[in-house]
């Protein structure tokens, strides 16, 4: 899905008017659904990497990146997911990716675009059940759980929920579905939040509307890798991408120096045609073609060895905020570890 541009409009929209009633219904809708949830609690300490808005605040990369320190402190996480835009799979199983050597990048279908890149750093567990993605997850060696996505799934108990915001974007009109990009009101979202992360710029003012909740944001950026900006730093090149805001990525590629030439934009987990894929095939062969990793697994190997595919380093404001958030999760692992111990 592309987001409506009149989501992200300054100015008061015809349509915004037209459907804030159904915003509101909505907005009363998400509001009792935690209410009429059962919660469950799994034996170890789950973090919910979410967002408030459709798309685009860059919970996988951030999820990623989690995932990465966890490991290096000796820890076993695994990830939950829904993998939106996947085939469906009629088993009482979670489907289970382990890496991208254990099933051909090319079944992206089965796992979904963000599973596959997930599988990369840790195993990363597949359903629109959460709940019992954890209980598997637990059951094969898992002792902490990352959920990429899920802000808003109210059938699982949270023990470090982080709100993700794109800087650019914010909040947008400030609306909720379908005037709006809100999934619910920032009101309502802040009272289970215990950190918000602010990725890139800080362009809608969002840390003054965090701080009024009495939440104080860490900022991040998100970089590329070096040997891009030193090979292709003096010439022309050209990129495409299928994410919630396909600029965000062509503008981090300008600021890093890169010229491009031509961009293609495609909507949130574009499924490429086979005539797309010919015709980026043809591009890559006369001039480098750069696209995201999300975007790569999407095509076949001969066909994706011809691009370069921008991996994205998370670059922190300060180590010792993110230090601080992971010792919020160490906290809760060693709680919920002497509490079954104690049970």
């Amino acid at each position: 899905m592309k987001p409506p541009s009149f989501w992200y409009d300054p100015t008061p929209h015809p349509l915004t008017k037209l459907l804030k009633p159904f915003s509101k219904c909505f907005s009363s809708a998400a509001s009792f659904r935690p209410l009429l949830s059962k919660i469950k609690e799994v034996p170890i300490p789950v973090i919910c990497c979410g967002n408030l808005t459709i798309g685009g605040s860059g919970k996988t990369p951030i999820s990623m990146d989690l995932a990465k320190s966890l490991i290096s402190k000796n820890f076993r996480p695994h990830f939950l997911t829904r993998g939106y835009g996947r085939r469906k799979h009629y088993s009482s199983t979670p489907i289970l990716t382990l890496s991208p050597q254990d099933h051909p990048i090319e079944n992206w279908k089965l796992f979904g675009d963000e599973p596959c890149l997930l599988s990369k750093i840790s195993p990363c567990w597949i359903d629109s059940n959460r709940k019992k993605c954890a209980k598997y997850a637990y059951q094969n060696g898992a002792n902490i759980l990352i959920l990429d996505d899920g802000f808003q799934y109210p059938f699982l108990k949270k023990d470090l929920n982080l709100l993700l915001f794109n800087g650019e974007y914010g909040i947008g009109n400030g609306f909720s579905l379908p005037a709006g990009p809100l999934r619910e009101d920032l009101t309502v979202a802040a009272k289970r939040t215990d950190f918000a992360i602010i990725v890139g710029e800080d362009k809608c003012n969002l840390s003054a509307e965090l701080k009024r909740h009495e939440i104080t944001p860490i900022h991040v950026e998100f970089n590329i890798h070096s040997e891009i900006l030193r090979k292709f730093s003096h010439q022309k090149v050209y990129a495409f991408a299928g994410i919630a805001f396909p600029e965000c990525f062509f503008k981090m590629l300008r600021q890093h120096g890169l010229k491009l030439f031509k961009t293609f934009s495609f909507s949130d987990h574009h499924i490429y045609t086979p005539e797309e894929i010919s015709k980026f095939f043809e591009i890559s062969k006369k001039i480098p073609l750069l696209t995201t990793a999300k975007d790569a697994v999407k095509f076949p190997r001969e066909v994706r060895n011809n691009f370069h595919i921008i991996e994205i380093n998370v670059k922190w404001s300060s180590l010792n905020e993110k230090e601080k958030l992971l010792q919020s999760c160490l906290k809760n692992y060693n709680e919920r570890m002497k509490k079954n111990y104690n049970a």
